[in-house]
């Protein structure tokens, strides 16, 4: 049920995630190809003002979702800046580096006060490393971007559940096993749904 009585509609990380999400929006209506298409323009926006509407009403249940997308659209982007703009890989990593820190940031805001000050730096940078290897690895596979930023959001969403997990003191085969299987199964998809460039 919605409760429309809180004050507060919006708060900081609201607008934080909000704010990215526009941005990977625009980005996906100008890189996208198939987007040439008026109406479907028309249709893609409306459906991101939809999740947008969606999120302000259900706040923590659609954040991970909403995180999800916005990673998903980021990554697309940068892909994209790198294939059709040339930009420079430094620079593409260092805008993905603040990109997933702030995404983790965002998806831990709710636990950071189990978490000290230097364990929340310490599983930030592993996370933005490991984020930061695989983004660099996809670079030179002969796929598509949204196959590429398809792969980044489920590892992104492996490591911050096992990082969850370990958080909550709650790590077990029995928890780590959905994760194990959800990546497997986007790999295999990937990998064999995947349009291979030569």
């Amino acid at each position: 049920m919605i409760n429309f009585t809180n004050k507060k509609l919006l708060d900081l990380r609201d607008v934080i995630l909000i704010a990215f999400f526009m941005l990977g929006l625009i980005g996906f209506l100008n890189f996208e190809s198939l987007l040439y298409n008026f109406t479907l323009k028309i249709v893609v926006i409306v459906i991101g003002l939809l999740l947008i509407f969606t999120f302000i009403l259900t706040k923590n249940e659609a954040s991970d979702f909403f995180a999800t997308i916005i990673l998903f659209l980021s990554f697309y982007n940068l892909y994209n800046l790198y294939y059709s703009l040339n930009w420079p890989l430094w620079l593409l990593m260092i805008i993905g580096i603040m990109l997933t820190i702030s995404i983790f940031n965002l998806l831990f805001w709710s636990v950071r006060s189990s978490l000290t000050g230097i364990h929340l730096i310490i599983y930030s940078l592993l996370l933005v490393l490991m984020m930061l290897e695989l983004f660099l690895s996809l670079i030179y596979w002969p796929i598509d971007p949204k196959s590429k930023s398809l792969m980044m959001v489920a590892i992104f969403y492996v490591l911050g559940g096992v990082l969850h997990l370990k958080i909550e003191n709650n790590m077990n085969w029995k928890t780590i096993t959905p994760y194990g299987i959800i990546s497997l199964i986007v790999l295999a998809l990937t990998i064999t749904t995947s349009i291979w460039n030569n």
